[in-house]
């Protein structure tokens, strides 16, 4: 199933937070605000939130704890809502990497193996994830599966 992950950015006070929580809650999405995230931070430095943007000038472990907590989600979530100046710029970072991946995979199965991984013609079934959730996607495996169990044919 495609990501469906939206990110919302813009200045501070501008309203990107509130319009967050609106778009989250009005989709049934999960909410991440990294401007709440550096504020609990702040507070358990017993900062202020200004003193602590001042800290990750010279402190850049603070902000790649936002980086990564960003990356994570992008890996695990399936439908988010992110407010954050650079949340687009680490789900593209990792997009990039997922391409790159993919690319490689390709060229290694091609070299070893002298196939195209992703030919449907290799496969008894192939389903479009986009279109399909992933209880759609069970029950097609599992009613296909129990169909050819059944036949004791090939799916063909």
């Amino acid at each position: 199933m495609r990501k469906q992950i939206i990110t919302i950015a813009g200045s501070l006070g501008s309203g990107k937070s509130s319009t967050a929580r609106a778009v989250a809650s009005a989709l049934g999405f999960r909410h991440f605000s990294s401007g709440d995230l550096f504020r609990q931070l702040a507070a358990e430095r017993d900062e202020s939130i200004e003193a602590m943007n001042i800290s990750a000038e010279a402190q850049r472990d603070i902000d790649l704890k936002v980086d990564n907590l960003l990356r994570e989600m992008y890996r695990t979530d399936e439908r988010l809502v992110i407010d954050s100046r650079m949340a687009w710029h680490w789900i593209d970072e990792v997009r990039k990497s997922i391409d790159r991946r993919f690319a490689s995979e390709q060229k290694r199965y091609a070299a070893l193996y002298g196939v195209n991984a992703t030919d449907p013609l290799n496969f008894d079934v192939v389903i479009n994830t986009k279109h399909n959730d992933l209880k759609t996607v069970t029950e097609i495996v599992s009613s296909t599966y129990r169909a050819w169990q059944m036949d004791g044919k090939d799916l063909y």
